[in-house]
């Protein structure tokens, strides 16, 4: 007995030292972190999905605003991010059917009434500010499509996408509140990405980005709520990726070509914008016409040096971006964090959500 006590505090003891070296990650200069989570080990890597991991973040205000993790709760801050408590957005049964994928959007139209879509067409509402969550399961018969691209543009009036990127991609739509919805656009050939309202009748989406098949890559536009869609932008060379609505006239499409495709105009007119970056953007945000902040994905595999920049900023539209800080030494790859999503109020205060549990808050614009 003692031998098989030995051998198996061995194995636990080799098991726990291979590939948990670390080396302590700073707080980037400009930024203040915030662990979320009683129990997360910011010395622990996480680059898959998994407890400690946050995603989305939205605010309604400079006080109320709110994380994603995907697995099965939701962060809540009333204070400016002073503090966060945790919510559990509970994975019911509905109509013989249990939920096992992930949460992969959040949006809240005030501090009290927010909606999160899952990975298998459920939407949960809250009325509460994200303590308790109601499920609603859209449309039995578009299983294993998730819901994305939530947005209200009126006080009953929202829109959202289920999509699992191919024709059976559809635009839904509710006039009372988010408590029925509609499908409003089906069957559409090539996909539906990022759809934004930039009005009340005025709306944007993208065809599904295929990096294999650069051969419908469309931007479609409505003017009359939804009722009618048109092309208005069609590229057979590259494939469009993420999207942010500034307003009414400016836009940016991230491309898989170190470009933007950008508006100034409401979309009439579309043109390449190269931006000057030395890492691929995976993530980015605006607060004006000319200032905004990217985020960069770590390489699988690191060439030379010593420092990785993850974020970035801009001053002039996203033609010229340059590097705040970076993170951790290139050398241990199991310290480094990933960051996730990003929100921005202005040109000096923002969120940055990541792995380990980790928000950071700048009051600088990430500036020292």
């Amino acid at each position: 007995m003692k031998l098989i006590i030995s051998f198996v505090i061995i194995l636990f003891i080799i098991s726990a030292c291979k590939d948990n070296t670390f080396i302590e990650e700073p707080i980037p200069t400009g930024f203040t972190e915030y662990n979320c989570y009683s129990g997360s080990d910011p010395k622990i890597w996480a680059h898959d999905c998994n407890l400690y991991c946050l995603y989305n973040i939205f605010f309604v205000d400079n006080k109320h605003g709110w994380i994603l993790n995907a697995n099965d709760s939701i962060l809540r801050t009333i204070d400016g991010g002073k503090s966060w408590e945790k919510y559990f957005v509970e994975h019911l049964e509905t109509d013989s059917y249990t939920f096992k994928g992930h949460f992969n959007t959040l949006y809240f139209k005030d501090t009290l009434n927010g909606w999160v879509g899952d990975d298998n067409n459920g939407l949960y509402k809250t009325t509460d500010g994200g303590k308790s969550w109601t499920k609603k399961v859209l449309f039995t018969e578009q299983m294993n499509r998730g819901i994305y691209d939530i947005q209200f543009t009126d006080e009953m009036t929202g829109w959202a996408t289920i999509k699992n990127g191919s024709s059976d991609d559809a635009i839904i739509k509710t006039t009372d509140g988010g408590n029925n919805w509609e499908i409003s656009l089906t069957d559409f050939e090539d996909g539906i990405d990022d759809l934004h309202f930039t009005n009340k009748t005025t709306a944007f989406f993208q065809t599904f980005r295929r990096i294999s098949q650069k051969t419908k890559s469309c931007i479609y536009k409505t003017t009359d709520e939804g009722k009618t869609w048109f092309e208005v932008i069609k590229d057979t060379t590259t494939a469009l990726w993420q999207s942010f609505f500034l307003d009414e006239n400016n836009a940016w499409i991230k491309t898989d070509e170190y470009k933007f495709l950008r508006t100034t105009d409401g979309g009439k007119i579309w043109f390449y914008q190269d931006y000057n970056s030395e890492r691929y953007i995976s993530n980015f945000t605006f607060v004006d016409e000319n200032h905004g902040w990217g985020i960069s994905s770590l390489p699988n595999y690191l060439y030379g040096g010593t420092e990785y920049h993850l974020i970035s900023y801009t001053e002039d539209g996203g033609v010229n971006w340059s590097t705040l800080n970076y993170w951790v030494g290139l050398n241990e790859p199991n310290g480094i964090v990933h960051f996730h999503d990003l929100f921005f109020f202005d040109k000096d205060e923002g969120f940055i959500s990541g792995s380990k549990g980790v928000i950071l808050h700048t009051t600088t614009g990430g500036k020292p």
